[in-house]
């Protein structure tokens, strides 16, 4: 076998053992959350939102949070001032996250915007910084 074959099949080894590293690390993620979803429906089952309110403030996990505001959303009939201020601090913490992710985004965007304006000074030294900025270039065109 030839060193650019072999290179080649590192390379792909590599790219497969990357994919294979991020479906265990989304499985257990997905688990985590349907046994967190396990615990709240039990509480669900037996009517009692306080229960499920509980649950999700010892769990604190948003997606889980969000998930079943979502549910609880839809069933209007079930919502009472208590369960509202039961779910108010779950809100908040919701919210505040989301800022936060969101907050972050726009920081990396100002940042990659700021790239992009480098990249043209950047292609027209030639060689491999050329063309590695010309191929970042191509990528960052969909960013605006």
């Amino acid at each position: 076998m030839s060193t650019e074959k072999a290179t080649v099949s590192a390379s792909n080894e590599d790219s497969i053992a990357d994919v294979m590293e991020q479906h265990d690390q989304f499985l257990s993620s997905m688990q985590g959350r349907i046994a967190k979803l396990k615990v709240v429906f039990r509480y669900w089952e037996r009517n009692d939102v306080k229960g499920v309110i509980g649950a999700m403030e010892k769990m604190d996990d948003h997606a889980v949070i969000a998930d079943v505001v979502d549910i609880i959303k839809e069933k209007k009939d079930i919502v009472t001032l208590d369960i509202c201020t039961g779910l108010m601090p779950l809100l908040a913490s919701l919210l505040h996250s989301q800022m936060d992710r969101l907050e972050r985004c726009n920081l990396c965007f100002i940042v990659l915007e700021k790239v992009k304006h480098i990249l043209p000074s950047l292609m027209r030294r030639g060689g491999s910084i050329a063309k590695n900025a010309q191929e970042l270039n191509l990528s960052l065109q969909h960013v605006s």
